[in-house]
């Protein structure tokens, strides 16, 4: 008997939708009933409940001045003069972030350091949190769709193992998207981009700030034909927040946010396809309709109590996620993960010495029901080939101590011990049907020890050595791509790294440039079997990782020049398969420098470059994608006080180029490895804001 299903994802939307224009309508309701009140006079800017659960970009840039590692904070203005599609519009230009978008999607190659080279899709290496709360799942995975950069007033970014805070310990690091509220957002907002390839997004919002309590939320919604064939994409997200301050010393704040996502996959081309006819599909993906369609939604809470000299943090969240995904075969997947963080920080003397201590534990949990089929033409068909339920378990337990031992100069210490559980149950159609149980457990202590030195202009030199812990996700812990059974060997990764760097501003400077090594023992490398068309991750046993991040514009009258630069040097250390190649997937150096001039009226001009050198496709280093270079143009203006309008232009001649590719082991010539990037686009776009 043959049995079809398919994504949910369109019978949602009208719900969602109107659930969401619902919410809209009664937040305006209520900011409207607030305003016929008799009016009470409120003393400060924003309400208590922001204060204490939302920090505001002179909190975040404050918390970076005390991080003795590479760190940086995004405003959401600087990209806000522009289309805002991709992670990488708007942390294109961030210190020490890679970032590539497979055929214009929201989901791209993100790494920083070198975490999770090998994934263009799906994400792990680096911790991603909304408002300090994991957007990750429980095993370390996380959907690129689920975040919406409209909806930030700023993105805080913590490279290598500088984010205990925000429970990671990983090579990559985190980035935190922290939410517009209703004390920092515009009463009302609408924005509506639309450009090249069917390209639509809309969003709108509002606001509401009282005196004991804040509401803010947004509706967004973007479409896009795409540049390649097979390459639509639709999605829908409601993004939103309730602060409510309980007494002068207690406030909580709810969150809450709803993702439909809709993806097709044009897949990888050869060399020469990408280059000479870069807007085909795959054949095989298109015959079977490959696509990844996901629903997510997710309530999560902050409470913040102030304890005199100090405070406790109370974070909480349960998500759920449904995902149908024709690839090779039909994957469908329901997933729920939960979890909670306490922190306590206080302030207090250390030998005399002024010092801040903070201790903090965290639990995470994820199950995730997986059914595979056969897949006819992008729908399930047959029996169950895959049954499994996947299960994460997670405990993270953290000191970390700053002395100021003298004028100027602080030490920073800290110890972060993290349990990890690993378990599948199910059964797998290989050869033979089998059933498959396994548990893995996982345990690392990782330390941290820093200084940073402030000098009188404000500049700083910091410096911190630091391990780093990184549990498989269960993508991690399989061969994908056919019927073929699960394997359990993989180790966790674990890395001792390095930093140097100095950062600072004056009046026509602003600069933030880090060196780093690291040690990788067991580091997760995801290849192609040689033979099959299956893929897996192995352990490789040492691998080392160097490089340079650096960030700086200069400002003079109307000019202003901007700059981001990465050099890597990724290698397999004595690895009996690969020696001391180097490890594909990055480039040895990527570059984006663009060139700002105010003119009358309030206009700005843009012209930028985006560079980078080839990268290597294969470990055993046979085959690259050629570098490359192309040229962007913006102009961007107020029509009046409160809209703003901009003409964003990317890729002006017109130039074929490889974004990024798969990694395999060794590259077979003529093999489908390559994404090109888009051709020639133009993006307009309105911005209105009622204050």
């Amino acid at each position: 008997m043959t049995t079809q299903s398919t994504s949910t994802t369109a019978q949602h939307r009208p719900r969602f939708l109107l659930s969401a224009l619902a919410s809209a309508a009664l937040l305006t309701c209520l900011q409207a009933q607030a305003e016929s009140l008799p009016e009470v006079k409120v003393q400060a800017t924003s309400t208590p409940a922001a204060e204490l659960t939302q920090p505001n970009i002179e909190q975040a840039q404050q918390t970076v001045r005390q991080t003795p590692g590479g760190a940086s904070v995004v405003d959401s203005e600087s990209f806000r003069d522009g289309r805002v599609s991709t992670l990488s519009d708007a942390l294109g230009y961030t210190t020490g972030v890679f970032i590539q978008p497979r055929f214009g999607a929201e989901e791209a190659r993100l790494s920083i350091r070198g975490s999770g080279l090998q994934r263009t899709f799906h994400g792990r290496g680096v911790r991603v949190t909304q408002d300090g709360i994991p957007v990750n799942l429980a095993d370390g995975s996380f959907d690129f769709q689920a975040l919406e950069a409209l909806s930030t007033q700023h993105i805080d970014v913590f490279r290598g193992a500088n984010a205990f805070g925000l429970g990671s310990a990983t090579l990559g690091g985190a980035i935190n998207y922290v939410s517009e509220t209703g004390a920092t957002a515009p009463r009302f907002g609408a924005r509506v981009e639309m450009g090249s390839f069917g390209y639509l997004r809309s969003a709108v919002q509002v606001a509401t700030k009282q005196e004991n309590w804040d509401a803010y939320a947004l509706l967004s919604q973007f479409r896009q034909d795409g540049f390649r064939d097979h390459s639509k994409q639709e999605g829908d997200k409601f993004i939103g927040n309730v602060g409510i301050t309980i007494n002068p010393d207690v406030a909580t704040r709810f969150f809450v946010a709803s993702v439909r996502s809709n993806s097709e996959l044009p897949g990888s081309l050869t060399l020469a396809q990408a280059l000479s006819y870069p807007e085909q599909a795959n054949p095989a993906n298109f015959a079977a309709h490959q696509r990844r369609d996901l629903n997510l939604d997710r309530l999560s809470n902050r409470t913040v109590i102030k304890t005199g000299t100090g405070a406790v943090t109370v974070n909480t969240y349960v998500s759920a996620k449904h995902l149908f995904h024709p690839i090779f075969e039909v994957i469908e997947q329901d997933n729920r993960d939960w979890g909670a963080q306490v922190q306590w920080s206080v302030d207090h003397t250390l030998a005399g010495l002024p010092s801040e201590t903070t201790v903090g534990v965290g639990y995470s949990k994820g199950i995730t029901d997986n059914l595979n089929r056969q897949n006819v033409g992008g729908q399930p068909v047959g029996a169950a080939r895959d049954k499994s339920r996947q299960t994460a378990d997670n405990q993270d337990y953290f000191l970390e101590n700053r002395t100021t031992v003298l004028p100027g100069l602080q030490t920073v210490a800290g110890l972060q011990l993290q349990q990890a559980m690993r378990q599948y149950s199910g059964f797998n159609v290989g050869a033979t049907p089998q059933q498959f149980f396994f548990r893995k457990d996982y345990d690392q202590l990782s330390p941290r020890l820093g200084l940073i030195k402030t000098f009188a202009d404000n500049s700083q030199i910091y410096g911190n050595y630091s391990g780093s812990f990184e549990p498989p996700s269960f993508g991690e812990l399989g061969v994908s791509g056919g019927t073929a059974a699960f394997t359990t060997n993989n180790r966790a990764q674990e890395a001792q790294s390095v930093e140097l760097g100095y950062r600072g501003r004056n009046s026509n400077w602003v600069w933030d440039t880090t060196v780093y090594y690291a040690q990788i023992q067991d580091e997760l490398m995801a290849t192609v079997i040689p033979g099959t068309a299956l893929s897996s991750t192995f352990n490789a046993p040492n691998t080392t990782r160097a490089g340079l991040e650096l960030g700086w514009s200069y400002t003079t009258g109307p000019w202003t020049v901007r700059n981001s630069t990465l050099i890597n040097h990724f290698r397999f250390d004595s690895d009996p398969d690969f020696g001391n190649n180097r490890i594909a997937g990055a480039p040895s150096a990527a570059t984006r420098i663009a060139l700002d001039r105010k003119l009358d009226y309030g206009i700005k001009a843009t012209v930028a470059v985006e560079a980078a050198t080839s990268t290597w496709v294969d470990h055993k280093n046979t085959a690259t994608a050629p570098g490359y270079g192309i040229v962007n143009a913006k102009l961007s203006g107020p029509l009046n006080p409160q809209t703003d309008w901009f003409v964003d232009a990317r890729n002006l001649d017109d130039k074929p180029y490889i974004a990024t590719t798969g990694v395999v082991r060794q590259f077979a010539a003529g093999s489908a490895q390559f994404l090109p990037g888009d051709g020639r686009s133009v993006f307009v776009g309105v911005n209105y804001r009622m204050k």
